[in-house]
């Protein structure tokens, strides 16, 4: 069915508010669990205020690394969360070659390279200083380069470069190319996507029970998850008992 256009929708086993690469990720992994459940997505599709598709270059895990990111037991259980996502993107991208806009590819590069310079404060030379065991504890590649030789980094002379290093499995991807080859993934496997935004979770014994939207219209639905990204604050997700 095209995208957006579908009027009759009215129920949903599963539905899902917000379509950036949470929300798009999480419905092609529910429909692959049951391709019976009826699964449905709500979304603009003009994604205004997405970071989805602006974030192609911030998948990375240890060019996040910060001082405080292995500091409490919590923050090492999150991390190690985003490695062991970050080694399904390979198996990810094959599967979604298939269906990328006219064959453009997914992935942008295969590194990254981390930068420090004079332009920060303290706490960046500190956050860059964690990077480096961060990556020998776990095993990762990585290697000191010379800024000048980075292709296309030519930085002001007030930025000049102190150390520099190179991720050598830390890319990134092309992100409205994902989001694109999601929705056509979706599209084929029978997901609406409803060009919508929804104004209020609709509720039934003090659960969800499906959601209001901008238009007026209403959907059913037994579960409703939440991945809307900033705008999901105040919002939950709950099953609706029975």
């Amino acid at each position: 069915m095209p995208l957006g256009l579908d009027q009759t929708v009215t129920h949903a086993d599963i539905l899902i508010i917000g379509n950036g690469a949470l929300g798009l990720f999480l419905a092609d992994e529910l429909k692959g669990r049951d391709s019976n459940k009826r699964v449905v997505v709500i979304g603009p599709t003009d994604r205004e205020t997405g970071a989805s598709q602006a974030a192609g270059a911030m998948l990375g895990c240890f060019g996040e690394v910060t001082a405080d990111t292995l500091r409490t037991e919590a923050g090492r259980i999150r991390f190690e969360i985003g490695v062991e996502a970050h080694k399904l993107w390979d198996a990810t991208l094959e599967r979604l070659e298939e269906t990328s806009p006219d064959g453009k590819p997914l992935k942008m590069s295969n590194d990254a390279h981390i930068v420090l310079n004079s332009i920060g404060h303290v706490l960046d030379s500190n956050n860059f200083d964690a990077i480096i065991p961060a990556l020998n504890v776990y095993q990762q590649p990585w290697s000191e380069v010379d800024a000048k030789t980075i292709v296309g980094f030519n930085p002001r002379p007030d930025c000049r470069v102190f150390r520099c290093i190179r991720l050598h499995d830390e890319g990134a991807i092309n992100a409205r190319n994902i989001l694109s080859a999601l929705e056509t993934r979706l599209e084929r496997n029978g997901v609406p996507i409803i060009d919508q935004v929804v104004r209020k979770i609709l509720t039934s014994g003090g659960v969800a029970s499906g959601v209001g939207l901008e238009d007026g219209r209403t959907i059913a639905a037994g579960i409703v998850a939440v991945a809307a990204s900033a705008r999901s604050e105040g919002w939950c997700a709950v099953r609706r008992m029975t």
